[in-house]
Protein backbone atom coordinates (compact mmCIF):
# COMPACT_ATOMS: atom_id res chain seq x y z
CA UNK A 1 0.00 0.00 0.00
CA UNK A 2 1.35 3.42 -0.91
CA UNK A 3 1.58 6.23 1.65
CA UNK A 4 -1.22 8.04 -0.23
CA UNK A 5 -3.49 4.97 0.06
CA UNK A 6 -2.71 4.69 3.77
CA UNK A 7 -3.64 8.34 4.29
CA UNK A 8 -6.84 7.96 2.26
CA UNK A 9 -7.87 4.83 4.20
CA UNK A 10 -7.20 6.53 7.54
CA UNK A 11 -9.27 9.57 6.57
CA UNK A 12 -12.10 7.33 5.37
CA UNK A 13 -12.04 5.32 8.61
CA UNK A 14 -12.02 8.52 10.67
CA UNK A 15 -14.88 10.20 8.80
CA UNK A 16 -17.02 7.06 8.92
CA UNK A 17 -16.41 6.77 12.67
CA UNK A 18 -17.18 10.48 13.12
CA UNK A 19 -20.49 10.10 11.27
CA UNK A 20 -21.33 7.14 13.52
CA UNK A 21 -20.36 9.02 16.68
CA UNK A 22 -17.73 6.39 17.49
CA UNK A 23 -15.14 8.34 19.50
CA UNK A 24 -13.02 5.28 20.31
CA UNK A 25 -12.64 4.45 16.62
CA UNK A 26 -11.80 8.07 15.79
CA UNK A 27 -9.10 8.15 18.46
CA UNK A 28 -7.72 4.81 17.28
CA UNK A 29 -6.78 6.44 13.97
CA UNK A 30 -4.23 8.67 15.71
CA UNK A 31 -0.63 7.59 16.18
CA UNK A 32 0.85 7.63 19.67
CA UNK A 33 3.16 10.37 18.35
CA UNK A 34 0.29 12.50 17.03
CA UNK A 35 0.31 16.23 17.69
CA UNK A 36 -2.94 18.15 17.30
CA UNK A 37 -2.86 21.93 17.34
CA UNK A 38 -6.10 23.59 18.37
CA UNK A 39 -7.20 27.16 18.81
CA UNK A 40 -4.54 29.64 19.89
CA UNK A 41 -1.78 27.15 19.10
CA UNK A 42 -2.46 24.85 22.09
CA UNK A 43 -0.92 21.43 21.43
CA UNK A 44 -2.25 18.05 22.48
CA UNK A 45 0.26 15.20 22.21
CA UNK A 46 0.20 11.42 22.35
CA UNK A 47 -2.45 9.14 23.79
CA UNK A 48 -3.75 8.39 27.23
CA UNK A 49 -2.89 4.89 28.32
Amino acid sequence: MTPAQTIHNTIETMTTAFAAGDLEKILATYSSEAVIVGDAGQEVRGRRT
